[in-house]
């Protein structure tokens, strides 16, 4: 996966169907680097409450689009979890999509 291009790795992504979340308090965030698919690949045996995966200043611009496409595959093959997962972005007006 990790030599695929970002468009290469469309093809990948799922259609699961998410579990809603239970409101709870949280007492722990981890947050990660989407461009390392070990990371994402573990994300279920983390004792964290909230994972945040990070695609604003951990990642450079050239390669933020592949750390996008990387969070789309994860997700979207993702069929349940425990962890609350927040997406982190950039604002519209600095580089975010």
């Amino acid at each position: 996966m990790e030599k695929l291009t970002p468009k290469e790795r469309l093809k990948y992504i799922g259609d699961k169907v998410k579990q809603k979340t239970k409101k709870r308090v949280y007492r722990s965030n981890m947050m990660l680097n989407p461009l390392n698919l070990k990371h994402l690949n573990r994300l279920d045996l983390l004792k964290a409450d909230m994972v945040t995966l990070n695609l604003e200043d951990a990642i450079a611009p050239i390669r933020k689009e592949e750390a996008l496409y990387n969070i789309a595959l994860f997700l979207s093959n993702l069929e349940n979890s425990n962890i609350f997962i927040i997406v982190r972005t950039n604002p519209l007006n600095n580089g975010g999509k």
